[in-house]
């Protein structure tokens, strides 16, 4: 259930106006030493997208880097932006890749997070055209359901971006897929499976693929897209009466690096939580237990 235009319309500008708000904030030119210490450490919790396939000293994200000390950014193939198609974002073969990530940790004052959602299939800045990265979607890897095929394909991936120099793939998708025409995941085919078992496994052949290589990872979406009609994307969703999501078991919390809480609203799961157990200790997220739906 998507929130009125207009509503939508006022929320952009009110974030809009806040972002800008926050990056003015971070401008340090009359701030003693403390206050400079704690915008850095704010900045570095930032990763931020740009346009792109090389860097110079007139693009905004080399200030944001060398200036800033913003946490690190996120690269794509395409504008998510259908208005802005015709922008340049940041790939286009191998050896472009490879220069602009290390032009963009050249620059860095803390080493950066350089990530990307490359999850195969539909989700795939990085083209098999150009890359030697897996082509398939989830769903077909979930209806293979061979783990090992399934953990030799996302080598292939993660041997790639440690090459190019990405240093964080958001995924995998962990969405349950009980909605066929959820249109980010179901009608593009992200999810592995409707049965939380085969979810988990594949998932978990993803996250130790890229351990292998020494590439974060990032488990999503919660509190739960497989279930959702709308598109976060382009407004408010609600998934109260709908939603169907996966409790995280040790399979997976022992090993993920990270959770993405996605912009998906669930009304019963508020005050609900999850205990997600890293090496580092243990960590607290809202979250929805799975309910099994028909």
């Amino acid at each position: 259930m998507f929130i009125q235009k207009k509503e939508f319309k006022m929320k952009k500008i009110f974030f809009l106006i806040l972002s800008m708000l926050l990056l003015c904030n971070l401008g340090y030119c009359s701030d003693n030493e403390e206050d400079i210490i704690l915008k850095k450490k704010i900045a570095q919790m930032l990763i931020v997208g740009f346009n792109g396939q090389s860097l110079t000293q007139d693009n905004p994200i080399y200030s944001d880097i060398k200036d800033l000390n913003i946490g690190g950014v996120i690269l794509y193939s395409k504008s998510l932006d259908k208005n802005k198609t015709k922008l340049t974002k940041n790939i286009k073969d191998h050896n472009q890749l490879k220069k602009l990530t290390t032009d963009l940790q050249n620059i860095a004052q803390t080493p950066l997070f350089i990530g990307i959602n490359q999850e195969g299939g539909f989700v795939c800045p990085l083209s098999p055209s150009y890359f030697v990265v897996s082509m398939y979607t989830a769903n077909f890897l979930g209806e293979r359901n061979n783990t090992e095929f399934t953990r030799q394909e996302y080598e292939k991936t993660a041997k790639t971006l440690s090459e190019v120099g990405i240093n964080i793939n958001f995924g995998p998708d962990v969405d349950l897929d009980v909605n066929k025409f959820s249109k980010l995941i179901g009608a593009e085919r992200r999810s592995y499976s409707r049965n939380p078992d085969i979810v988990i496994n594949h998932a978990r052949e993803f996250i130790l693929a890229h351990k292998k290589y020494n590439i974060l990872t990032s488990l999503k979406h919660f509190p739960g897209h497989g279930s959702a009609q709308g598109d976060t994307h382009q407004g408010f969703v609600d998934v109260t009466n709908t939603h169907n999501s996966l409790i995280l078991n040790t399979k997976l919390t022992k090993v993920c690096d990270n959770v993405i809480i996605t912009f998906t609203f669930n009304n019963e799961s508020l005050g609900q939580t999850l205990t997600y157990c890293t090496e580092h200790g243990d960590e607290t997220y809202k979250i929805i237990p799975y309910e099994e739906n028909g």
